[in-house]
C-alpha cells in the first residue's frame, strides 16, 4: 500500500494518484545509502582480491627477475663485463680466448658444439634501428648439444662480441630471421638461428663468443669474416 503525503489515506500499490484528494502519490524507493553501501561492497571485495592475484603473479616474475639478475652479476664479475644499460654506457672490456676459430668451423667445448654460418652487417629495419654511429651484426649461428642430458642455451647469458682491443658488446633487440631460438636442446639435437649485437660503424674486426657453461671458465673464440 501507498500512503499519500497530502491526506494520509492508504492507496493500492499500482495507484499514481490519491483517490481521497487526487495528489500525486510518492513510491517509495530504494534508500540510496543501499546502493552505495552494496557499491562499496562489490569494490573492496574486488580491491581485495585483485591485487591478491597480481601479487602472486608479480612475486613470480620477481624471483626469475631476481634470479637472472643474479646471474648477470656473477657472470659479470668473473669476465669483468658490467651488465648496465646498453645504451649511453661505458664500453666493457674483456680478454679474447686463447684459441681462435674461424667461421664455417664447428667447435666443441663441454659436449656443446657451436658452428657459425655466416656474419653480416645491417641497419636494421623500420621498427628497429642502431644508435647514430652504430650499425648491427648479424651472425647466424648453429649450436649442437652432444652431451646425454637437455642444456639450457641463452643468446644474453653466454653471447657476446668482442674486438681484437677486448671492447665487448652483448646482443641487441633486433631480431632478424629466423631468430636464434633461445631455450632448452635436448641430447643429440640442435638449433640455428641469427643473434644480432649492435657496434660501432667504424669496426670491423670482431670475434663470436660463446660461453657454453655459466659455471666454467671456458669460452669459445670464433674470428668473423666480415
Amino acid at each position: 500500500m501507498i500512503r499519500c503525503g497530502s491526506c494520509e489515506t492508504l492507496n493500492e500499490d499500482s495507484s499514481v494518484f490519491c483517490k481521497e484528494c487526487s495528489s500525486r502519490l510518492r513510491k517509495k524507493r530504494f534508500p540510496a545509502w543501499i546502493f552505495l553501501c552494496v557499491a562499496l561492497a562489490v569494490a573492496v571485495a574486488a580491491g581485495i582480491s585483485i591485487p591478491l592475484l597480481v601479487t602472486r603473479e608479480k612475486s613470480s616474475v620477481e624471483y626469475g627477475l631476481e634470479e637472472g639478475s643474479r646471474v648477470l652479476e656473477e657472470l659479470g664479475s668473473k669476465n669483468k663485463i658490467d651488465f648496465g644499460e646498453s645504451r649511453g654506457r661505458e664500453i666493457d672490456f674483456g680478454k679474447l680466448p686463447e684459441q681462435i676459430h674461424d667461421e664455417r668451423e664447428t667447435v666443441d667445448l663441454h659436449g656443446i658444439e657451436v658452428k657459425v654460418w655466416d656474419s653480416e652487417f645491417l641497419l636494421g629495419d623500420a621498427l628497429n634501428r642502431p644508435d647514430t654511429g652504430n650499425k648491427y651484426l648479424v651472425v647466424d649461428l648453429e649450436v649442437r648439444n652432444q652431451g646425454t642430458h637437455a642444456v639450457e642455451i641463452s643468446s644474453i647469458l653466454q653471447m657476446s662480441v668482442m674486438s681484437k682491443r677486448g671492447e665487448i658488446y652483448r646482443t641487441a633487440l633486433y631480431f632478424p630471421a629466423p631468430r636464434f631460438p633461445d631455450g632448452k636442446i635436448f641430447a643429440k639435437k640442435k638449433a640455428r638461428g641469427k643473434v644480432s649485437f649492435e657496434v660501432p660503424s667504424g669496426e670491423n674486426d670482431l670475434f663470436f663468443i660463446f660461453r657454453p657453461d655459466l659455471k666454467s671458465r671456458g669460452e669459445i673464440g670464433i674470428r668473423l669474416d666480415l
